[in-house]
């Protein structure tokens, strides 16, 4: 249709903002990754890793970074409060390395701890970075808006891949 030409060339080359008016007037739809291709990602690293008793763990740490978004609405329905900044915002503070890092650590002495797991615990700390991790990966690779703050706090650049394979 005239329309779907008219998208095609006038944003050849770069990507609509997310979830912007003109974006969601120009293709009808969101750009985020859905919540179940997160927790896709967190069924298959326990499947590939051979740890199918954390199922539940795994899945949960590959969506937890976006409760900063719950977190972000809840305070301004509930509270009043515009929480912005680095830590708030939504593919901030919790889409970083650094905060993947903070829940492979949590995660995994959690594990050890109340599920008596007897895999290493560097190893079980990996596991769990690299799942809550590739929750930023894989929103790096959607039609992300800003972009995600893989090195927040200590820096506040926001990073998108170029090609988004993801459907969103």
């Amino acid at each position: 249709s005239r329309n779907c030409r008219k998208h095609r060339q006038g944003t050849r080359g770069k990507r609509p903002r997310a979830n912007s008016e003109k974006a969601r007037e120009e293709t009808g739809r969101f750009y985020l990754a859905s919540p179940m291709t997160h927790c896709f990602a967190g069924f298959l690293g326990a499947r590939a890793a051979s740890m199918e008793r954390l199922y539940l763990v795994s899945l949960f740490c590959s969506v937890l970074p976006d409760t900063d978004s719950v977190i972000t609405k809840l305070s301004a329905m509930l509270l009043g409060l515009r929480l912005n900044g680095m830590l708030w915002t939504h593919r901030g503070f919790s889409h970083s390395l650094l905060f993947a890092l903070l829940v492979g650590m949590a995660a995994a002495l959690s594990v050890r701890g109340l599920l008596r797991y007897e895999k290493p615990l560097p190893l079980l700390i990996l596991y769990f970075f690299v799942l809550t991790a590739s929750h930023g990966l894989i929103d790096a690779f959607t039609h992300g808006g800003e972009g995600v703050m893989f090195f927040a706090p200590f820096h506040g650049g926001r990073y998108l891949f170029s090609f988004a394979p993801v459907p969103t």
